[in-house]
């Protein structure tokens, strides 16, 4: 699972009810004639709710908290409403608000203050939020399946795992299973994880938990057609999901398509600007295009993430081997190495630095020693290429090496 938020749980709303429109209407005229009365604007609200009319409730909420800004039961509906805008912060205020203020808050505001914690990538604070909700079965479906995303993003899978087994096959709607499937793959249970994302995809064949689960199994597979299909339409049906994109890009550069993979990571990180692998990825492609710039401003962003990654170093003495500074090339790789010392950066910015001296038998001896025992970056897909161009590196060819 994506832990940049890429795939989100579904917000708690009420389903419209149009046969209480017209009762909205009659309470709203009341209202309009009696602003300061409470109860009555509280009653406007829960109307407006069952018919869905949101425009109308802003208002009629926000005039509410003018005229009472403490009592909880508008801060709720604010919060609500700030959901839908997708104004997590603000949502949290109100929420936060109502639970220190409500001895007994309704399952359905726990809920929803830690639906706008998750958001917020506070995933410690919005699971022991829902630690709170009492088991019902009303709530326990979309109480676990969201108890088990923040569980993964925090580190532990298992217990998500455990979660949503604990439901029942009538609970297991496309969704649920896309999670477990998302949740499998990634603790490497490759049989059961398949079948659960092709169970899922059969309930919702856009379901994106299930297609980033079982493109990921493809592509293990050598499947890569089957992989970017899944992908393909991961990015059409949610074009916001930035492993989506990264995933699609992947595939595009074990094709040789460094335009279109450096598309597809310039989207992903912008919809996941916190995820080192990708920033990675992309300074990878301006590396193999020869764009020592580019590459340093990938790896800037990736250094405010996590300045002690080795492979970050490495990339930084790449970087300076491309520029032709040695002195400054060896200092990074001398953190790198003490950082990450199977890293491939640091062998890369080290071939770079013995075939721009000519020595090809100490660039052979680097490049055996990278192919027999250090991992490629970014698994089997991205290190195609990058093995190409440290092949090229190794031999005594005079050809161009950036």
């Amino acid at each position: 699972m994506d832990k940049n938020k890429q795939h989100m749980p579904e917000l708690i709303s009420v389903a419209q009810n149009p046969e209480k429109l017209a009762q909205f209407e009659r309470f709203l005229g009341f209202l309009n004639l009696d602003p300061n009365n409470i109860s009555l604007r509280l009653k406007v609200i829960e109307l407006g709710i069952e018919c869905q009319v949101w425009d109308l409730l802003k208002q009629v909420i926000r005039d509410g908290l003018n005229l009472d800004p403490n009592n909880i039961s508008f801060r709720g509906h604010a919060g609500m409403l700030a959901l839908r805008d997708k104004e997590y912060s603000l949502a949290c205020n109100h929420f936060e608000f109502v639970v220190a203020s409500d001895d007994a808050p309704s399952p359905s505001i726990l809920y929803n203050y830690a639906f706008s914690l998750f958001y917020l990538a506070e995933y410690e604070r919005a699971y022991s939020i829902l630690e709170q909700i009492a088991p019902s079965s009303e709530m326990q479906k979309v109480v676990n399946v969201l108890s088990a995303r923040c569980l993964h993003h925090v580190g532990r899978p298992d217990e998500a795992i455990e979660l949503i087994k604990q439901l029942s096959v009538a609970e297991m709607d496309a969704e649920t299973q896309g999670v477990l499937a998302l949740l499998l793959h990634e603790t490497e249970r490759t049989t059961e994880a398949s079948e659960t994302a092709n169970r899922a995809l059969s309930l919702n064949p856009q379901q994106l938990d299930a297609l980033l689960a079982r493109a990921s199994l493809e592509a293990e597979l050598d499947r890569y057609d089957n992989a970017r299909r899944d992908y393909i339409v991961a990015t059409t049906a949610h074009p916001s999901c930035g492993r989506a994109w990264s995933g699609l890009a992947q595939l595009d550069m074990r094709d040789m398509q460094f335009d279109k993979a450096q598309e597809g990571l310039e989207q992903a990180v912008k919809l996941m600007p916190d995820h080192i692998g990708t920033w990675h990825m992309l300074a990878w492609i301006h590396i193999l295009h020869g764009r020592a710039e580019e590459a340093k401003y990938a790896f800037d962003r990736s250094y405010e993430i996590d300045r002690n990654f080795g492979e970050t170093h490495g990339g930084f003495a790449v970087v300076a081997a491309m520029q032709q500074q040695r002195k400054l090339s060896e200092q990074h790789m001398r953190r790198a190495r003490k950082l990450n010392p199977d890293g491939v950066s640091v062998h890369y910015a080290e071939l770079l630095l013995l075939k721009a001296e000519g020595k090809h038998d100490e660039a052979k001896v680097v490049y055996d020693t990278v192919m027999s025992s250090v991992k490629l970056p970014s698994g089997l897909l991205m290190g195609v290429a990058v093995e190409q161009r440290l092949a090229e590196m190794s031999t005594k060819s005079d050809s161009v090496i950036h």
